[in-house]
């Protein structure tokens, strides 16, 4: 749309005090970088700003997850101290909101699990989507796993959800969330990504670089 990109030239030019010319010789300045020309430069200013909108809906995930285990009160509390969180600014233009979106994506999915099994299933596709952005991700499976691992072991006699106290369907939920991911990653296949290829070349890249990052406080 290019109203919603000259808007974009016009805020950012205007926030550092710069002509597109001069933001242009700032971008060359770096080697490995190179000018795209203005519409390329809107274009980047509005996937920033896009991810930033990303990140920004969390808090109203997390409230909405919540409200209805803890309160209202309680849930808006932790909406907000979230939202004073440092990361919420510092990663505000980059992949990381991304992250934290379906980080709290997931958390209300499986707090969703006691009124109906499919939203382990939706858990386990959120955390699919999320690899696709980052293998980081891989923390949110294992969090998933345990959190249903947790209240598959509950006992039935101490558990206040009918549901969960159900011990014949205490790992149906474990078993949506395995399944939601494997056809999450099934996924990957359909847009033509070769999962196994990226797991393997994503852990040869970090156990080649392990010498460096061992030297990182």
């Amino acid at each position: 749309v290019p109203a919603l990109g000259n808007a974009a030239l016009v805020a950012g030019s205007t926030a550092v005090d710069l002509t597109i010319s001069e933001l242009a010789a700032e971008v060359e300045r770096y080697p490995t970088a190179r000018w795209l020309g203005p519409e390329g430069m809107a274009t980047a200013m509005l996937a920033s700003w896009l991810l930033g909108a990303a990140g920004a809906l969390m808090p109203l995930v997390i409230f909405a997850a919540l409200r209805g285990r803890v309160g209202d009160e309680r849930a808006l509390a932790a909406a907000t101290l979230l939202t004073l969180t440092p990361s919420m600014l510092l990663f505000f233009p980059l992949l990381d909101q991304l992250l934290a979106l379906a980080s709290a994506l997931m958390l209300a999915a499986l707090a969703s699990t006691q009124r109906h099994r499919a939203w382990a299933v939706m858990a386990g596709l959120i955390a699919a989507a999320a690899m696709f952005v980052s293998l980081g991700a891989l923390a949110l499976v294992v969090l998933g796993g345990v959190f249903l691992l947790l209240r598959a072991a509950c006992p039935a006699a101490t558990s206040s959800d009918a549901f969960w106290g159900d011990t014949r369907s205490v790992f149906v939920p474990l078993l949506g969330f395995v399944g939601g991911l494997l056809a999450g990653l099934a996924g990957w296949y359909a847009l033509g990504v070769d999962a196994a290829g990226v797991f393997r070349a994503g852990l040869g890249a970090h156990s080649a670089i392990t010498g460096v990052a061992s030297f990182r406080s």
